[in-house]
């Protein structure tokens, strides 16, 4: 599931459209003319009687809240967020501090918040890649196949934020064009469902399920089922660090005969820290059982996530990643245990043209080291290096 369905506060807010429709007419006929318009999508209108509403009621926290989120969806952000501040300070453990502290943090991590009772929400992304065509060529990926495009469409439906509806269901389309060789090019589709159940102490948890099959030139190539379950946690309680622990699986499938050792299944379980809004750690321990032996490993990967917040919306991310892999099985050519390890750092500049429309410039460094060389191994390649430059287009709805 893609990552904008769910955002720890955001989850947890639990103001609905039903909500919003039961404030009626007791803080004045500007709030009510505020209500109206907000709910038909006339934000411009709806904050200014939001904001004649506030003058009105300079105490009642409801209007200080729609007057926020009206800034919020005219995409004056910076003053939204100084308004969900106040109202967080305030309020505390209330559900409008729980509620605006979760738009703060939408804010502060690029996320994008929907509608309060918006069934359907997802974005289109367009991406275009290039790397420094690197040789290392396995036996069964295209080599140099290495500049492409992708698009992207994903589309959710019954969403969980701001909703007391627990399940969420998506779709995804899915299209990559190789620059360089054309034979690689791949289109598919995906879905998947999404449970939640909310629990004591901030916490709750997710279950999820989901497939996809992707095509090769029209042949069918690739099929994948997962499940993954998540236990998430505000911990320590009150304070902006989340705690999620996880455990889940993809069962792979190859159709196409030169690719079918890779089949077999990936378990998993990982723990993610959210220090704070833009800090974490993670760690993940991964088994992999494939149908050729000297495919078969197990992985511990780490990573440490950074995202410094610029005025006007830019946000530079810095993603640093190290992984460290001994393979199950003796090599099929070498004879022996394969062990590899690979660090990496991910940096990326995010600018937020409006709420909806985004572009992303991404910069990624790999270096991965092997006990065995290219030409000694039944997978095909050793050690090497790779970089990646990436420019993305994105629009939310």
């Amino acid at each position: 599931m893609a990552k904008y369905l769910i955002l720890p506060l955001l989850i947890l807010s639990i103001l609905s459209i039903t909500t919003m429709a039961q404030l009626g007419s007791q803080f004045g006929p500007h709030f009510d003319s505020g209500m109206e318009e907000f709910q038909k999508e006339r934000f411009g209108a709806a904050l200014q009687e939001f904001g004649a509403a506030c003058r009105e009621n300079p105490e009642r926290v409801e209007c200080r809240f729609y007057y926020a989120l009206a800034l919020y969806y005219t995409d004056k952000l910076e003053e939204a967020r100084s308004e969900f501040n106040k109202i967080a300070e305030k309020q505390k453990d209330s559900q409008w501090g729980i509620a605006a502290r979760s738009y703060v943090e939408a804010i502060d991590r690029g996320y994008f918040a929907p509608l309060p009772g918006k069934d359907f929400n997802g974005y289109i992304n367009l991406l275009y890649e290039i790397d420094d065509n690197v040789t290392y060529a396995p036996s069964f990926v295209a080599e140099k196949a290495d500049n492409k495009s992708s698009a992207l469409v994903s589309v959710s439906y019954n969403p969980l934020i701001f909703s007391l509806r627990p399940l969420s269901f998506s779709y995804n389309v899915y299209g990559l064009w190789y620059d360089k060789n054309g034979n690689y090019n791949l289109n598919g589709s995906s879905s998947g469902v999404l449970f939640r159940l909310p629990l004591p102490l901030q916490s709750f948890a997710t279950f999820s399920y989901g497939s996809g099959d992707y095509y090769m030139k029209n042949d069918h190539y690739y099929a994948a089922d997962y499940i993954d379950a998540r236990y998430t946690i505000n911990a320590p309680a009150g304070s902006p660090a989340w705690t999620s622990i996880y455990v889940g699986g993809t069962n792979s499938l190859y159709k196409m005969a030169a690719y079918e050792g890779y089949d077999g299944y990936e378990s998993r379980i990982g723990i993610k820290q959210d220090l704070n809004a833009t800090t974490y750690l993670q760690y993940d321990i991964k088994l992999s059982d494939t149908r050729r032996d000297d495919f078969a490993n197990i992985s511990n990967e780490y990573s440490l996530g950074e995202t410094i917040h610029f005025p006007y919306f830019h946000r530079l991310s810095a993603v640093i990643k190290y992984a460290d892999k001994l393979f199950k099985h003796d090599d099929l050519i070498a004879d022996e245990l394969r062990h590899d390890t690979s660090f990496g750092i991910d940096l990326s500049v995010t600018k937020d043209i409006t709420r909806y429309l985004g572009f992303e410039v991404k910069y990624s460094y790999t270096n991965y080291t092997s006990n065995l060389a290219s030409d000694s191994t039944s997978l095909g390649y050793g050690s090497y290096v790779n970089h990646v430059l990436s420019l993305s287009i994105s629009y939310k709805f």
